[in-house]
Order: structure tokens, then sequence, then C-alpha cells
């Protein structure tokens, strides 16, 4: 019997979502995602309301963290469901988020006026100005209680809706804010990376046959519905971390009904690993230190230890400088104490990385256990 000598085709989605008529005509709807990310402005606003509205003076009480409704949302709900959602469904809230939105709404602004813009330069588009802008995110965290002022949590959110809005009309770059400040992007691009949840095609022939590429098009950028990948990406050689956003403009735009979304087979191409990129690694590498802290506050012995250093300082100097103490050591100085030793430990054992590699690869495999600790 003659064999056929074809190459078998790769098994792309174990379950397709868009095969649900109600999921397929969601998706493919004019509104979607601009009707959700209107939803999540007006809350994002109405939480500013609130924790502008109880005033600076009652900052630092452990009791509104828990019963007001703008530290209880963003920081007891929205921010650890965050990190979970991520580690199931990707980057599912970039579809909805508002930040997206008021960025997308100066870009067209300024695109409409016709005044000049900058480029986002090699240092933005690589992610360090996300990792300076989630440090200062922590660092009112720990050293402001943040997490337990309304008044500086409200802040918060709108000073990164207003850094949305005016990246977005400084940068001549889609998606300028998710691309170079985001203070989350490296946790959902690196999260998303371990869940099933992706956006792929249906077959790869298919998008190699192509000749229209209208996920792609310049022509079709600037649309307000079907338009090509904003993240100016190439979904048909969609690869792990690569900055999409799940906005699913691809799957309404491509004419031959091949990009969807759902769970991908091992075998899938979006699911071959690779390493994350430096400012990943960066960011794994100080959650390290406060994944640290907070499992030692859950007993008193090792709280004892982690903290002796700060505590002794606090000491010293009767109290002065405290939570910048704190904020320096969990932050700063036991991160870099942790890797210094995986680093030596490493070397130990081979000398044919450079540092950087080292480190990179090790944060990589670090970066499942740091989300679930």
């Amino acid at each position: 019997m003659h064999e056929s000598s074809s190459k078998p085709k790769t098994r792309i989605f174990g379950i397709d979502f868009l095969t649900s008529k109600v999921v397929r005509a969601l998706v493919r709807s004019r509104l979607f995602p601009f009707a959700f990310q209107i939803l999540t402005l007006t809350a994002a606003s109405f939480l500013v309301a609130v924790g502008l509205g109880i005033g600076r003076g009652f900052g630092g009480d452990k009791l509104l963290a828990r019963t007001n409704l703008a530290t209880l949302v963003v920081w007891g709900l929205w921010w650890p469901a965050l990190v979970a959602v991520t580690l199931v469904g990707g980057r599912i809230w970039c579809t909805i988020c508002p930040m997206e939105l008021l960025n997308r709404a100066a870009d067209a602004l300024a695109r409409w006026v016709g005044w000049p813009r900058a480029k986002l330069g090699r240092f933005l588009r690589a992610g360090w100005a996300t990792v300076a802008v989630y440090l200062l995110m922590h660092l009112g965290v720990t050293a402001l209680a943040m997490d337990h002022a309304p008044y500086y949590t409200a802040l918060m959110i709108l000073a990164i809706g207003v850094l949305a809005f005016v990246t977005g009309l400084i940068f001549d770059h889609p998606r300028s804010f998710c691309t170079g400040f985001c203070p989350a992007s490296a946790i959902l691009s690196v999260y998303s990376r371990y869940t099933s949840f992706q956006l792929s095609m249906r077959d790869e022939s298919v998008c190699n046959s192509c000749t229209t590429k209208d996920c792609v098009a310049q022509s079709n950028r600037h649309r307000f519905d079907r338009r090509s990948c904003p993240s100016l990406l190439r979904p048909y050689h969609h690869e792990q971390s690569d900055g999409c956003v799940l906005c699913l403009q691809c799957i309404k735009v491509c004419p031959h009904d091949n990009m969807s979304v759902g769970l991908v087979s091992s075998q899938a191409p979006i699911r071959r690993h690779r390493l994350i990129e430096p400012f990943e690694a960066f960011v794994i590498m100080v959650l390290t230190g406060f994944v640290i802290s907070e499992m030692a506050e859950e007993s008193p012995w090792l709280d004892h230890i982690f903290a002796y250093v700060p505590d002794t300082l606090h000491r010293m100097t009767h109290g002065i400088g405290l939570p910048w103490f704190d904020a320096a050591w969990f932050l700063v100085t036991l991160p870099l104490v942790f890797w210094l030793a995986v680093l030596g430990l490493s070397k130990l054992f081979t000398k044919e990385n450079s540092w950087r590699s080292t480190l990179i690869w090790a944060a990589t495999g670090a970066a499942p256990v740091v989300a679930l600790a």
C-alpha cells in the first residue's frame, strides 16, 4: 500500500471557542471589545471618585483596605485576580483594559490634528519604562501603604490613566502605553505563556498561502473595527510573550476565517517555549523579594529573620524612614542577594554561559513558581 509522504497537519486547537455561536457573535460584534472597555473605564472613574472623596487624612488605615471600595477592589480583588486570571486565561484583561482605550483615543486625536510625534525608541520598546512604572507602584505600596489608602490608590489610577492618554499624544506608535509604560505589562506577558488559552491560526497552510495578509495590512491599521494587528505583530507567526493583547481584531479581519482563540494543543506553534525577555526577567527577580517577604510574614520567626536588617535600621534611626528601609530591603537588596546566590551556585556547575543568559534562564524557570507563590 502506498503511503503518503505529505507532512501531517499539526493539531492546533483542542477546544476552539469560536465554534460556539454565542462566542462567535460576541467576538465579531462591532462593539467588541469597545463596549467592555467603556464599562471598565466607568468603573475605574467611579473608584477614583470614591477614593478621592474620602480625603488624604485617612491614608494608611488598615480598616479602609477592606471597607473602602477603591482599596478593596484594586488591591483586594483586582490585583490578585489579575495574576490568577492571567495564569488561566492569558492576557484576557488586556482585551477589556480601559487604559488601552484611552491610549487609542489619544492616538486617534493626534493623527486627526496632525501634529508631529516622537518615535517609541528601542529602550521603551524593550519594556524598561514599564519596569520603572511597576517599581514606582510597588514603592507606593511598600513605603506609603498605598494599599491601605483610598486617596493614594485613586491618585494611582488617575495617574496611570493620564499616562495612557498622554503617551498616545506624544508617541507615534500603536499602543504606545501598552508597549512602553503599562506597569502590569511584564507580569501579564510572563504569566500568560503558561496557559493553553491562546490566540492562534487554525491551519498554518491557509496563512502561508494568503496573499492579502489583511491582519498586517497598513491600510487596515487605523480602522475603528476589523483592524490589522494594532500591536504590529504577525498573527500567523504568533509567539510566546510577543506582546499580543488578545484584542482579537485579526479574527475579525481575516478573510479566510482562519484565526481563532481557545485552548490550543501542546504541539501548536504558540506553545513552543522561549526564554523571557530581559525586562521580564528583571521583574521576576524583583517579585522574588516581594514573595519572600509576604511568605515570611506568615511565620513570626521567619519574619524576624528576613526583616532583621530594616528592623535594626528602624531602631538605630528611632523610626525615621522605616517604610523606605522596608522598600529598599524587600524590593532591591533581598532580591539582589537571592539572585547573586543563584548566579554563584550556577557558576559552580557550569562556566559556559554569561551571567546575563544564566539569570534569564533561571528567571524563566522561576516565573511559574513566583506566580503561584
